[in-house]
């Protein structure tokens, strides 16, 4: 993608492999093998490259989930040969060794325990999300892994990983910035020819969801830096795969959703009764190569929310849009939104690649980064209908609760005042 908004370029190669593709024995060596590809090349070793960053203010990107994982540089236009050398070099050149994988390992699972020591509401949500999935599916293991089979992984078993599935024909390369296409890609040829493609990438395994393996999951954490008593009451609706358009138009209602909720706006005020079932909602979509999620959450402080009150209360709210779509003001609005948005991406190189590369491995096509915005341009109230109705109902979710920390005796007297009176006034989530 030829741009010219800012004189730098992003190079990023995306793979076609994530936490999904790991056999059993092996679950959370994708994410090791991306951990030790961040450590540099003979050729571009950690410490020439973090030279780098700091000289040419050089943005590095990386990630790992369940569909795919990606390395992304942005660098001025000038290094643009650098940026697709280094990512040619890394492609093959990673020399895994004992010491390697043992150090990978200690740092790996350092790091895993820092995220559920410091982040107790993302790891709540994450086990009550696991536990949602079938024993068995793909998706059931997280892109972190089990610590016991990582501590098992040998050193040709990662080789092999490595030499199978990061392979030049098993990924994307996407340029976005400043440049002239002929001469990238002459760059392209005389960096990436050479390189030998893997003579087998496993076919993926069946990813597809044929039934909810329960309905309701509950699960208490603790948050000792803010001693509160929390409820979250949540609603997961189960969607197909993200390649299907359906997927993208309720990406865009959830969208909506969240903006009128932050506001807070009339569908806000009417699925919580004016804050009387919840303080505050969250609304987003999980898209993947496989089955996706529509997630509702809804937040209280110091209270429970009544699952069977805002189930029935957002079920309704569903009901009556699947019936008479959304106000057209607020369809309205939401195009401007996203159509400003895209514009300021406009500037964000490694965004951009982001968008094209995931577009590619996950929705299929990379046109379908344009295609997003085509269909909220062209997306009616009787789209919204139709969709909502397919999918947004009662027999297609799950239900959760995550409380935080435990209920004391004078926790029914804070809420009654905290509730029936502060919040009525002052909104703490905002």
């Amino acid at each position: 993608m030829e741009k010219h908004a800012a004189p730098r370029v992003a190079v990023g190669v995306y793979y076609n492999v994530g936490s999904h593709d790991e056999p059993s024995g092996q679950k959370g060596i994708t994410r090791l093998i991306s951990r030790m590809m961040l450590e540099g090349t003979e050729k571009y070793p950690k410490s020439e490259f973090d030279k780098i960053k700091t000289e040419l203010k050089a943005l590095f990107w990386s990630g790992v989930n369940s569909d795919r994982s990606y390395f992304s540089t942005e660098i001025p236009i000038e290094e643009i040969e650098f940026a697709i050398n280094f990512e040619s070099d890394r492609m093959q050149n990673i020399m895994i060794t004992d010491s390697l994988l043992e150090k990978t390992k200690t740092k790996l699972k350092s790091r895993y325990e820092t995220w559920r020591n410091r982040n107790p509401f993302d790891v709540g949500f994450t086990d009550l999300f696991k536990e949602m999935i079938p024993k068995g599916h793909p998706y059931k293991t997280t892109p972190w892994g089990i610590t016991e089979q990582i501590d098992t992984l040998s050193l040709s078993t990662c080789q092999n990983y490595y030499s199978t599935y990061f392979s030049p024909n098993n990924a994307v390369l996407v340029v976005v910035g400043d440049f002239v296409p002929a001469d990238a890609t002459t760059l392209i040829y005389k960096h990436f020819s050479s390189l030998i493609p893997t003579d087998h990438i496993p076919s993926d395994p069946v990813l597809s969801l044929n039934e909810i393996p329960n309905k309701k999951f509950e699960k208490n954490i603790d948050f000792p830096r803010e001693p509160l008593y929390f409820n979250f009451t949540g609603l997961n609706f189960y969607l197909p795969s993200a390649r299907n358009d359906d997927v993208i138009i309720l990406e865009h209602i959830a969208d909506i959703l969240e903006r009128d909720s932050s506001r807070p706006g009339n569908i806000f005020k009417k699925y919580t009764k004016n804050r009387r079932l919840m303080l505050r909602a969250q609304i987003w979509t999980t898209t993947r190569l496989g089955f996706s999620m529509f997630h509702f959450i809804g937040m209280n402080i110091f209270r429970d929310g009544s699952l069977h009150k805002i189930r029935k209360s957002i079920l309704k709210t569903f009901k009556d849009i699947g019936e008479n779509g959304i106000d057209e003001k607020l369809l309205h609005n939401q195009k401007k939104h996203n159509l400003l948005e895209s514009y300021r991406d406009g500037y964000n190189y490694n965004w951009l690649a982001w968008q094209l590369g995931i577009s590619e491995i996950v929705y299929g096509d990379y046109k379908v980064y344009n295609r997003k915005i085509e269909i909220l341009n062209n997306l009616t109230n009787e789209d919204i209908k139709r969709i909502v109705k397919k999918y947004l109902h009662s027999d297609n979710l799950a239900t959760y609760k995550l409380t935080a920390n435990k209920k004391t005796w004078f926790t029914p007297f804070v809420s009654f005042l905290a509730n029936q009176i502060v919040f009525r006034f002052w909104d703490p989530t905002h």
